[in-house]
């Protein structure tokens, strides 16, 4: 054994063997002192990770009620305007086989439009307009009226629109506001509108759509108290757990 000097006399050296031994014992005692994340800690992520699911769930199936709230609206449009021009296209073709003029078909055809209503009350109804942005057959409007400056709150005026999108895509839907009844706030409303190409008319028909709003948002309370309820219930077992075992 090496012997070094001090202020004592001669001391033994450390060997090598020796200082490993306590390097060695020094990184295992840090090793042994870091702790591991506390189970109640993880079962916590556990409870946050499980209220931020739900409340995913609970947004997506609102959002698909609201989605098929939607497209219930459109295809009663679809089936309602398509039916308005099915019957202009017979007066028309009654027109080509030469059984009436086109001055007596699009009169029948304005007064058959007129008399189309469709909802649960029969409060929803079809109108055309022509390519100058009057009415050609409105319940509301007198015949030959300019529609040109009717524009709603937001400054969108809707017959210009609709004449653009029939005239551009063929067929589209139209979203803008108006009053249900006179002197009434005005509501959102969605009308589909279809290009009559021989004639140049604009056919269409609208539904309002403020409840659909309404309903979603009942629809999104509905599903959050009821998963809620059920998430409140595994949020305060694993909190419980979480207590037990600390």
């Amino acid at each position: 054994m090496n012997t070094v000097a001090s202020d004592a006399g001669f001391a033994p050296a450390l060997s090598d063997n020796t200082a490993s031994f306590d390097t060695a014992g020094s990184a295992g005692q840090k090793h042994k002192t870091k702790r591991n994340t506390p189970l109640k800690h993880k079962i916590c992520w556990v409870a946050a990770a499980l209220v931020l699911g739900l409340s995913g769930v609970v947004a997506d199936v609102a959002w698909e009620s609201r989605s098929q709230l939607y497209e219930s609206r459109q295809q009663g449009l679809r089936d309602s305007v398509g039916m308005a021009v099915n019957i202009v296209d017979g007066l028309k073709s009654a027109v080509d086989q030469g059984e009436i003029s086109v001055d007596e078909a699009k009169s029948r055809a304005a007064a058959a439009l007129s008399d189309m209503h469709f909802g649960a009350n029969d409060n929803n109804y079809v109108f055309a307009i022509d390519s100058d942005l009057r009415a050609v057959a409105h319940p509301r409007l007198a015949a030959g009226e300019d529609l040109s400056n009717i524009k709603d709150q937001d400054g969108v005026f809707m017959y210009r629109r609709m004449l653009e999108i029939a005239r551009t895509d063929g067929k589209g839907f139209v979203y803008y506001a108006t009053q249900r009844v006179a002197d009434g706030p005005e509501l959102p409303k969605m009308s589909l509108v279809e290009h009559f190409e021989p004639w140049d008319w604009t056919i269409g028909a609208g539904v309002y759509i403020d409840d659909i709003a309404a309903t979603f948002h009942r629809e999104l309370l509905k599903y959050a108290l009821v998963l809620g309820a059920f998430g409140l219930l595994m949020v305060l077992m694993l909190v419980y757990l979480a207590r037990d075992l600390s």
